[in-house]
């Protein structure tokens, strides 16, 4: 199982998990169910519903860029990451840094 996250979403839904009404053990189904963006409530269809505020800004807007970066980087799969990062707008050193903390990049 690979964690999609940073340490703060790990705690947000280790949060999450410790509230559900279940006694059920924390198994990876759980994990990927509370992931999924077809669920509701779920932090990841929060960052695409402009009215479900409660997974909170900080995580929503987090969302917002990996979903952008993941985005941009299957949509201009051949761009050099200096010419990605143009397109966006962003210094080069800013999107490595970007990729980085999204897990989008390894190194």
């Amino acid at each position: 199982f690979t964690w999609p996250g940073n340490v703060r979403h790990l705690e947000q839904l280790a949060a999450r998990l410790s509230m559900d009404d279940t006694r059920e053990p924390v198994t990876p189904e759980r994990i990927r169910s509370h992931l999924d963006p077809r669920r509701e409530g779920s932090p990841a269809s929060a960052a695409g519903s402009a009215t479900d505020l409660s997974a909170g800004l900080p995580w929503l807007l987090e969302e917002a860029e990996r979903s952008s970066l993941q985005q941009a980087l299957k949509r201009y799969p051949d761009l050099t990451r200096a010419e990605l990062a143009d397109r966006l707008k962003i210094s080069e050193s800013a999107l490595y840094k970007k990729l980085r903390q999204h897990g989008l990049v390894k190194g």
